[in-house]
């Protein structure tokens, strides 16, 4: 029989300047939220946003049990979409942000997306948007659960 006690290893907050954070094609602007920049995402295909992120190995008995993207974005209202992948892999396709104004969204990542080591995210503004994407600030929890057996407690 094992106890299971879940916890969180990492957190990753991007409302700060990041060196595991990457921007291409993208302007920095806070015209419309003054003292709160963004970024914004305006050419359809090249436009992107990576995320480095390191998953650390796992001590015996561990498990990652979830993964999650909370981020703070904005389709406008000419809704641009996006893409947003893991480690090369297509997560989700022609993903529509929140129209109108900034909202926290939690986006699950499968955790076999994943692997022990340096990871990536990347939101790619989609070639056929017809809007622009705006964003804002981003955390990532992994959470691992540690198995302990009732004979250790």
């Amino acid at each position: 029989m094992a106890n299971v006690q879940c916890y969180q290893t990492v957190q990753f907050d991007c409302n700060i300047s990041n060196t595991n954070v990457g921007y291409w094609n993208c302007s920095t602007t806070d015209f419309y939220r003054k003292g709160n920049p963004y970024k914004q995402l305006r050419s359809p295909g090249r436009s992107h946003i990576i995320f480095d992120f390191y998953y650390p190995p796992l001590e015996k008995g561990d498990i990652l049990a979830s993964s999650k993207f909370r981020i703070n974005h904005c389709g406008t209202t000419a809704n641009g979409i996006v893409d947003i992948s893991v480690n090369g892999t297509l997560l989700l396709f022609g993903h529509s942000a929140p129209r109108n104004d900034f909202a926290f969204e939690d986006i699950d990542i499968p955790i076999h997306l994943l692997q022990e080591g340096m990871n990536e995210l990347m939101i790619r503004l989609n070639k056929g948007s017809w809007g622009v994407y705006w964003y804002s600030d981003a955390v990532l929890s992994l959470n691992t659960c540690k198995f302990k057996s009732y004979a250790q407690t």
